[in-house]
């Protein structure tokens, strides 16, 4: 599922990077989750 937003999206992406060299995070969320939220969704309203 992605994000609502673009805003989101980026906060989820720098999320997923710093869960990834093992920072900590200000979410609870597996780097699965963060890697479908941080996804651009596909195609555009028709």
């Amino acid at each position: 599922m992605p994000a609502k937003s673009e805003k989101q999206r980026k906060f989820l992406a720098a999320e997923l990077e710093r869960k990834r060299e093992g920072k900590p995070t200000k979410t609870d969320m597996s780097e699965k989750q963060l890697r479908d939220f941080a996804r651009k969704p596909k195609g555009g309203k028709k």
